[in-house]
């Protein structure tokens, strides 16, 4: 029973871990483009220079595809 205690807790603090980690990552990199210049995105073009332009786009697409990529993980280490 203390086996399975501890190993629920571990559980329990990567979840938290990952959960950080998506805030994190996600907050950074849409705040950061929010901030650069839009001349930076002239040479791409009109639909990507939006999609690029838009922090708060950008960092939702990041979260969806570290979604995607960490639960494709647990499929593997089970």
């Amino acid at each position: 029973m203390r086996k399975n205690a501890q190993i629920s807790g571990w559980n329990e603090t990567l979840g938290a871990m990952q959960w950080f980690v998506y805030l994190l990552v996600t907050l950074l990199l849409g705040l950061s483009i929010m901030f650069l210049p839009s001349d930076m995105f002239q040479g791409l073009p009109t639909v990507v220079q939006y999609i690029a332009g838009n922090g708060l786009l950008v960092g939702v697409l990041i979260a969806m595809v570290l979604e995607k990529l960490w639960k494709e993980q647990k499929h593997f280490v089970a």
